[in-house]
């Protein structure tokens, strides 16, 4: 079978940072074919006992901050399907 893997980390909270990990690992292998999003937080707390800013922030990065690297990586596909 054979294959190539590298780890590359960086924060998907961060627009920016998402972008630069993406750009890396176009750079160095010239596409994507698979991506492993496993980001997410736990507060140890149940749904009673947290705040609204706890919550909010739980639902940010568990949810809404994947848009950062997908998005990036949508963009890429694209690249390519046009090339």
């Amino acid at each position: 079978i054979g294959g190539e893997a590298e780890i590359f980390q960086g924060s998907i909270e961060n627009f920016y940072d998402a972008k630069k990990v993406v750009d890396a690992i176009v750079e160095k292998f010239g596409k994507i074919d698979i991506v492993i999003n496993n980001a997410g937080i736990t507060l140890d707390k149940t749904i009673l006992k947290m705040s609204l800013e706890e919550w909010l922030r739980v639902i940010q990065v568990n949810l809404l901050k994947s848009l950062n690297p997908n998005q990036k990586l949508e963009l890429v596909r694209l690249e390519d399907t046009h090339n």
